[in-house]
Protein backbone atom coordinates (compact mmCIF):
# COMPACT_ATOMS: atom_id res chain seq x y z
CA UNK A 1 0.00 0.00 0.00
CA UNK A 2 2.85 2.38 0.80
CA UNK A 3 4.44 1.70 -2.59
CA UNK A 4 1.15 2.41 -4.37
CA UNK A 5 0.75 5.64 -2.39
CA UNK A 6 4.26 6.75 -3.38
CA UNK A 7 3.67 5.94 -7.04
CA UNK A 8 0.35 7.76 -6.97
CA UNK A 9 1.95 10.79 -5.34
CA UNK A 10 4.69 10.86 -7.99
CA UNK A 11 2.16 10.71 -10.84
CA UNK A 12 0.05 13.41 -9.18
CA UNK A 13 3.12 15.63 -8.83
CA UNK A 14 4.05 15.11 -12.49
CA UNK A 15 0.48 15.92 -13.52
CA UNK A 16 0.50 19.14 -11.50
CA UNK A 17 3.87 20.14 -13.00
CA UNK A 18 2.49 19.67 -16.52
CA UNK A 19 -0.53 21.91 -15.92
CA UNK A 20 1.15 25.36 -15.76
CA UNK A 21 1.78 27.09 -19.05
CA UNK A 22 5.19 27.40 -20.64
CA UNK A 23 5.90 30.76 -22.27
CA UNK A 24 8.33 31.64 -25.00
CA UNK A 25 9.40 35.27 -25.24
CA UNK A 26 10.81 36.27 -28.61
CA UNK A 27 12.17 39.64 -29.64
CA UNK A 28 14.05 41.03 -32.61
CA UNK A 29 15.67 44.45 -32.75
CA UNK A 30 18.00 45.51 -35.53
CA UNK A 31 19.59 42.12 -36.18
CA UNK A 32 19.66 41.04 -32.54
CA UNK A 33 17.29 38.19 -31.66
CA UNK A 34 16.50 36.95 -28.17
CA UNK A 35 14.50 33.88 -27.13
CA UNK A 36 13.78 32.90 -23.54
CA UNK A 37 11.63 30.19 -21.94
CA UNK A 38 9.55 30.94 -18.83
CA UNK A 39 8.02 28.32 -16.55
CA UNK A 40 6.48 29.40 -13.26
CA UNK A 41 9.22 31.55 -11.65
CA UNK A 42 12.04 30.02 -13.74
CA UNK A 43 13.61 31.64 -16.78
CA UNK A 44 15.95 30.01 -19.32
CA UNK A 45 17.74 31.85 -22.08
CA UNK A 46 17.57 29.82 -25.29
CA UNK A 47 19.11 32.34 -27.69
CA UNK A 48 21.67 33.77 -27.86
CA UNK A 49 23.62 31.13 -25.97
CA UNK A 50 26.63 31.89 -23.88
CA UNK A 51 29.71 32.51 -25.92
CA UNK A 52 32.10 29.58 -26.14
CA UNK A 53 35.88 29.88 -26.36
CA UNK A 54 37.26 30.22 -29.84
CA UNK A 55 37.78 26.88 -31.52
CA UNK A 56 40.67 26.02 -33.79
CA UNK A 57 40.24 26.93 -37.41
CA UNK A 58 41.53 23.67 -38.86
CA UNK A 59 38.67 21.40 -37.66
CA UNK A 60 36.13 23.97 -38.88
CA UNK A 61 37.71 24.05 -42.32
CA UNK A 62 37.76 20.25 -42.48
CA UNK A 63 34.09 20.08 -41.47
CA UNK A 64 33.12 22.64 -44.11
CA UNK A 65 35.01 20.69 -46.79
CA UNK A 66 33.32 17.45 -45.70
CA UNK A 67 29.87 19.07 -45.78
CA UNK A 68 30.57 20.49 -49.22
CA UNK A 69 31.51 17.08 -50.55
CA UNK A 70 28.70 15.04 -49.00
CA UNK A 71 25.67 16.55 -50.83
CA UNK A 72 27.20 15.86 -54.23
CA UNK A 73 27.46 12.15 -53.44
CA UNK A 74 24.05 11.83 -51.80
CA UNK A 75 21.93 13.87 -54.26
CA UNK A 76 20.58 10.83 -56.19
CA UNK A 77 19.49 9.13 -52.95
CA UNK A 78 17.67 12.24 -51.73
CA UNK A 79 15.80 12.58 -55.03
CA UNK A 80 14.73 8.93 -54.94
CA UNK A 81 13.49 8.99 -51.35
CA UNK A 82 11.76 12.40 -51.47
CA UNK A 83 8.47 10.99 -52.79
CA UNK A 84 8.47 8.30 -50.11
CA UNK A 85 9.10 10.89 -47.42
CA UNK A 86 6.11 12.93 -48.62
CA UNK A 87 3.90 9.84 -48.50
CA UNK A 88 5.04 9.08 -44.94
CA UNK A 89 4.35 12.64 -43.83
CA UNK A 90 0.93 12.61 -45.50
CA UNK A 91 0.00 9.34 -43.79
CA UNK A 92 1.23 10.65 -40.46
CA UNK A 93 -0.82 13.84 -40.70
CA UNK A 94 -3.94 11.91 -41.70
CA UNK A 95 -3.64 9.32 -38.93
CA UNK A 96 -2.70 11.79 -36.19
CA UNK A 97 -4.95 14.63 -37.30
CA UNK A 98 -6.91 14.65 -34.04
CA UNK A 99 -3.79 14.82 -31.91
CA UNK A 100 -2.24 17.60 -33.98
CA UNK A 101 -5.51 19.53 -34.05
CA UNK A 102 -5.78 19.28 -30.26
CA UNK A 103 -2.24 20.57 -29.91
CA UNK A 104 -2.41 23.48 -32.35
CA UNK A 105 -5.53 24.95 -30.73
CA UNK A 106 -3.64 25.18 -27.44
CA UNK A 107 -0.62 27.03 -28.87
CA UNK A 108 -1.43 30.70 -28.31
CA UNK A 109 0.38 33.61 -29.94
CA UNK A 110 -0.08 36.83 -28.00
CA UNK A 111 1.49 40.21 -27.33
CA UNK A 112 2.68 40.51 -30.90
CA UNK A 113 3.73 44.13 -31.09
CA UNK A 114 6.33 46.34 -32.66
CA UNK A 115 7.08 48.50 -35.63
CA UNK A 116 8.64 47.84 -39.03
CA UNK A 117 9.93 50.74 -41.10
CA UNK A 118 10.73 49.74 -44.68
CA UNK A 119 13.52 51.72 -46.34
CA UNK A 120 15.58 51.32 -49.49
CA UNK A 121 18.05 53.39 -51.47
CA UNK A 122 15.41 55.38 -53.36
CA UNK A 123 11.70 56.13 -53.07
CA UNK A 124 10.63 53.74 -55.83
CA UNK A 125 12.39 50.74 -54.29
CA UNK A 126 11.03 51.71 -50.87
CA UNK A 127 7.46 51.74 -52.15
CA UNK A 128 7.85 48.35 -53.84
CA UNK A 129 9.47 46.80 -50.79
CA UNK A 130 6.74 48.24 -48.55
CA UNK A 131 3.98 46.73 -50.72
CA UNK A 132 5.65 43.29 -50.77
CA UNK A 133 6.27 43.34 -47.02
CA UNK A 134 2.69 44.38 -46.27
CA UNK A 135 1.31 41.52 -48.37
CA UNK A 136 3.70 39.02 -46.81
CA UNK A 137 2.94 40.18 -43.27
CA UNK A 138 -0.82 40.05 -43.82
CA UNK A 139 -0.61 36.53 -45.25
CA UNK A 140 1.61 35.37 -42.39
CA UNK A 141 -0.76 36.70 -39.74
CA UNK A 142 -3.74 35.08 -41.46
CA UNK A 143 -1.98 31.71 -41.57
CA UNK A 144 -0.98 31.91 -37.91
CA UNK A 145 -4.54 32.90 -36.96
CA UNK A 146 -6.03 29.98 -38.90
CA UNK A 147 -3.59 27.31 -37.74
CA UNK A 148 -3.03 28.47 -34.15
CA UNK A 149 -4.68 30.93 -31.76
CA UNK A 150 -3.61 34.53 -32.36
CA UNK A 151 -4.62 37.10 -29.77
CA UNK A 152 -4.98 40.81 -30.44
CA UNK A 153 -1.78 42.30 -31.73
CA UNK A 154 -0.40 45.78 -32.23
CA UNK A 155 1.94 45.76 -35.18
CA UNK A 156 2.61 48.76 -37.43
CA UNK A 157 4.25 48.88 -40.83
CA UNK A 158 5.25 52.02 -42.67
CA UNK A 159 7.62 53.19 -45.41
CA UNK A 160 10.52 55.41 -44.41
CA UNK A 161 11.89 57.54 -47.23
CA UNK A 162 14.52 59.19 -45.04
CA UNK A 163 16.59 56.07 -44.40
CA UNK A 164 18.57 53.67 -46.57
CA UNK A 165 17.95 50.51 -44.51
CA UNK A 166 14.89 49.08 -42.80
CA UNK A 167 14.22 49.13 -39.06
CA UNK A 168 12.68 46.16 -37.22
CA UNK A 169 11.42 46.27 -33.62
CA UNK A 170 9.35 43.15 -32.90
CA UNK A 171 8.34 41.12 -29.87
CA UNK A 172 6.11 38.07 -29.52
CA UNK A 173 5.06 35.60 -26.85
CA UNK A 174 3.90 32.02 -27.32
CA UNK A 175 2.05 30.12 -24.60
CA UNK A 176 1.25 26.40 -24.35
CA UNK A 177 0.73 23.75 -21.70
CA UNK A 178 3.14 20.78 -21.55
CA UNK A 179 0.21 18.46 -20.79
CA UNK A 180 -1.30 19.01 -24.25
CA UNK A 181 2.12 18.69 -25.90
CA UNK A 182 2.64 15.37 -24.14
CA UNK A 183 -0.79 13.98 -25.08
CA UNK A 184 -0.36 15.11 -28.68
CA UNK A 185 3.11 13.54 -28.77
CA UNK A 186 1.68 10.25 -27.54
CA UNK A 187 -0.99 10.43 -30.26
CA UNK A 188 1.63 11.06 -32.96
CA UNK A 189 3.76 8.19 -31.61
CA UNK A 190 0.80 5.81 -31.73
CA UNK A 191 0.11 6.93 -35.30
CA UNK A 192 3.72 6.16 -36.23
CA UNK A 193 3.44 2.70 -34.71
CA UNK A 194 0.19 2.05 -36.59
CA UNK A 195 1.73 3.15 -39.87
CA UNK A 196 4.77 0.95 -39.29
CA UNK A 197 2.52 -2.02 -38.46
CA UNK A 198 0.44 -1.46 -41.60
CA UNK A 199 3.61 -1.23 -43.68
CA UNK A 200 4.78 -4.59 -42.37
CA UNK A 201 1.39 -6.15 -43.13
CA UNK A 202 1.42 -4.79 -46.67
CA UNK A 203 4.92 -6.09 -47.32
CA UNK A 204 4.00 -9.54 -45.96
CA UNK A 205 0.78 -9.70 -48.01
CA UNK A 206 2.63 -8.70 -51.17
CA UNK A 207 5.27 -11.35 -50.57
CA UNK A 208 2.63 -14.01 -49.93
CA UNK A 209 0.73 -13.27 -53.11
CA UNK A 210 3.94 -13.45 -55.12
CA UNK A 211 4.88 -16.86 -53.66
CA UNK A 212 1.42 -18.25 -54.20
CA UNK A 213 1.43 -17.09 -57.79
CA UNK A 214 4.83 -18.65 -58.34
CA UNK A 215 3.68 -21.96 -56.87
CA UNK A 216 0.70 -22.15 -59.21
CA UNK A 217 3.05 -21.71 -62.14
Amino acid sequence: MIALAIVGAVFLLLFLLLLPSVRLHLSYKQGEAQVSLHYLFLRFRLFPLKEKPDAKEEPDQEAEEAEAKEPKEEEPQKKKSFAHQLEDIRDLVRSSGKALNRLRRHIIFYRLQGHIAIAREDAHQTALAYAKTALLLQTLLEVIGEVFVLKKHKLTLSPDFTRESSVYHLSLRIRFRPLFVLTAGVGVLLALLRNAHRGKKNSVSKGGSYESAASHR
